[in-house]
C-alpha cells in the first residue's frame, strides 16, 4: 500500500449499542488502513459499512484486534453487543 497522505490518528472511542460512526477526524480524506482493538473483556464489536451495521465486514471479539482495509469513501461504522464499550483505533490516511 502506498500512502499519498500524511496523517493518522489513534485514539480510544465509545460505542453503544446503537450503530455509530468512527470518529477519525477532518484531518484523514480516505482511510487506507485502520486497526481497531476492542478493550471490553465481554462484548464483541460489530463493524459494517452501512448505520444499521447490515453489511457486516468483521466481528472484533472480546479483547482482540483486526485489521480493516476500508473500500475507498466508505464510513466505518461500529455496533457494541449486549453492552457499550471502547474500541482503540489507528486511522492512517491513503
Amino acid at each position: 500500500m502506498n500512502q499519498v497522505g500524511t496523517h493518522f490518528t489513534s485514539q480510544v472511542q465509545d460505542i453503544g449499542v446503537t450503530a455509530e460512526a468512527l470518529d477519525v477526524g477532518a484531518d484523514i480524506g480516505t482511510i487506507g488502513f485502520l486497526l481497531i482493538r476492542n478493550l471490553d473483556p465481554t462484548n464483541y464489536v460489530e463493524v459494517g459499512s452501512d448505520n444499521a451495521v447490515a453489511n457486516n465486514v468483521a466481528v472484533i471479539l472480546a479483547g482482540q484486534a483486526v485489521p480493516i482495509k476500508p473500500k475507498s469513501g466508505v464510513t466505518v461504522y461500529l455496533k457494541a453487543n449486549t453492552a457499550p464499550v471502547q474500541v482503540e483505533f489507528l486511522a492512517i490516511e491513503l
